[in-house]
């Protein structure tokens, strides 16, 4: 450092680095700027520049100590004066160093505080993100409790449609109770009515028809059939149906045109109209009328009447010239070639061929055609079912010969 000359220019001197002294302590704390940014705080002056600061300013008011004790020998004033104006700048360098000194530890506080503030803005910014997270997942709760309302809503509504189908339903389960209760009533007064006709048929009469007397009119249309050859006469069983005509097997008559009618010792010539021998059925006519008021009526064929009781009227060979009667029953209804037939366990024999199958009330069902016969075979005849009898007849009729 350069020595100075005169009293007045070290005078001045002394101001002037009182005066610097004085503005680097002022500087130092207009200076120190803050900003915030984003809720940071940024220090344009650091604590290390300061310190540095406050070293050099020492140093020169030292270096000063020395020129001026070397100015005051120079010029012999007084030391005691000198110090005292020294003693007095040093004070004010202490009191610019104890400023200093608080400007460091408010710095320190600023830096602290500023470390402070960021943590709490991170903070700040992290419960933001927490906010907005949890505002999500309560718009995307409040979107699904949304949502159920509404299938709540629809469930109310499903509910409400099944309560009035139930609503309806149970009226309709009460209108058929109702109607169940007055069946129910219906039924068991019909059956109370049922029971009152079945005791009052009880009470009725049996059936009139007896197949007994049946078979005494039976027997009286049944004629024998005469038919004479070279080795002698043989013979069959016919019946009346009115108008002079008889129906016989076409086996019976054979190829003949002609045979002869007997009843009660009395013959009658007839001529055969004609035969089916796909049915066995032929249709004689005597030439002389027959004084026979009724003829028999025909029954109709079908599986009930399998189990009714039947008779048989014919003229077994070698047992006279009176007609016999046996009885049985229907023991089935089948078709064989196209033809239905009965089959019954009333006796047939050789002779009786031709003869009538009649029920109880006297109706023809069936006429006799053969027998099956065996060392082990009893009870086993069939008839052409009178179903077939008509047919035949309405063909004759068709044909002009009846």
């Amino acid at each position: 450092m350069p020595k100075l000359k005169g009293t007045c220019s070290m005078v001045t001197y002394m101001r002037i680095l009182v005066a610097v002294a004085a503005f680097s302590v002022a500087v130092s704390c207009d200076e120190r700027v803050e900003v915030m940014n984003s809720g940071q705080i940024v220090e344009s002056t650091s604590r290390l520049d300061l310190e540095n600061e406050s070293r050099d300013l020492r140093a020169d008011f030292e270096d000063l100590r020395i020129v001026l004790s070397e100015y005051l020998v120079a010029n012999e004033k007084s030391i005691t004066e000198t110090q005292s104006q020294l003693q007095f700048l040093l004070s004010q360098i202490d009191d610019a160093q104890s400023q200093i000194a608080v400007l460091l530890e408010s710095y320190r506080d600023t830096n602290t505080i500023s470390k402070s503030m960021t943590q709490q803005w991170d903070e700040i910014e992290q419960q933001e993100r927490l906010i907005g997270e949890q505002a999500s997942l309560i718009a995307f709760h409040d979107s699904a409790i949304t949502e159920i309302k509404e299938s709540l809503k629809e469930l109310r509504d499903l509910l409400d449609i099944q309560e009035a189908n139930s609503s309806t339903l149970t009226q309709k389960i009460e209108a058929q109770r109702a109607v169940s209760s007055g069946l129910e009533k219906e039924i068991a007064a019909q059956k109370d009515q049922d029971k009152k006709i079945s005791e009052q048929i009880q009470l009725l009469p049996s059936n009139s028809c007896k197949i007994e007397d049946s078979s005494s009119w039976m027997r009286d249309l049944t004629f024998k059939v005469l038919m004479p050859s070279l080795l002698g006469t043989y013979s069959g069983s016919a019946f009346y149906i009115g108008n002079s005509e008889l129906v016989t097997n076409q086996h019976v008559v054979g190829t003949r045109n002609y045979v002869t009618i007997v009843q009660s010792g009395k013959q009658y010539p007839a001529t055969v109209i004609r035969t089916d021998s796909s049915r066995d059925l032929a249709l004689v006519r005597t030439s002389t009328p027959l004084l026979i008021d009724d003829a028999p009526s025909f029954g109709e064929v079908d599986d009930d009447i399998t189990g009714a009781k039947v008779g048989v009227t014919g003229f077994p060979s070698g047992l006279g010239s009176t007609a016999s009667v046996t009885f049985g029953v229907v023991s089935r209804v089948f078709v064989e070639n196209l033809v239905e037939q009965l089959q019954t366990d009333a006796a047939v024999s050789p002779g009786s061929s031709g003869g009538p199958l009649f029920d109880a009330c006297g109706k023809v069902v069936g006429v006799i055609t053969s027998k099956l016969t065996g060392a082990n075979i009893e009870g086993i005849g069939f008839a052409v079912s009178s179903d077939e009898l008509t047919e035949f007849l309405a063909e004759t009729t068709s044909m002009g010969l009846r």
